[in-house]
């Protein structure tokens, strides 16, 4: 792979690493991760569609409390990372209705999940863990 930015004689090294086959435990412990944020993206969408409120800040005073009431059990920087995923998609939407391509609200079908750098740390050399619960300062980690 050769570097397109600047200099082209540096070349960059592509590495593929093989993951492991995850636990059904370890599973079922980050769908319910994902299943939570999307929750929570779609619940922040909806509620900027219906207050016209599009920016991350607006979200998080309207929101947050009441996310980290209902997933007591998530680390809290994913609440907020669940508001900013939601704060890009409203203000894309708001774009796209404004040029006119946009007839509908948005729909949130799958979040993408954002670790965010609090919530995940290398484990040795070959393994990355990544908070899936909150307790207090000892969250549980897969």
């Amino acid at each position: 792979m050769v570097d397109t930015r600047g200099d082209a004689s540096r070349i960059l090294r592509t590495v593929r690493a093989r993951s492991l086959r995850l636990s059904t435990e370890v599973f079922v412990k980050l769908a319910e991760l994902e299943e939570a944020l999307t929750q929570m993206v779609h619940r922040a969408v909806e509620h900027g569609v219906e207050n016209r409120v599009y920016g991350y800040m607006g979200l998080y005073r309207a929101l947050y409390r009441e996310f980290r009431r209902r997933y007591s059990w998530l680390p809290a920087p994913y609440a907020q990372e669940a508001l900013r995923s939601a704060s890009q998609v409203l203000k894309s939407w708001r774009e796209l209705r404004r040029l006119g391509i946009a007839e509908r609200p948005p729909r949130v079908e799958r979040a993408t999940v954002v670790c965010h750098p609090q919530c995940w740390r290398v484990d040795g050399f070959t393994a990355v863990k990544i908070a899936v619960r909150s307790a207090g300062r000892r969250g549980e980690r897969v």
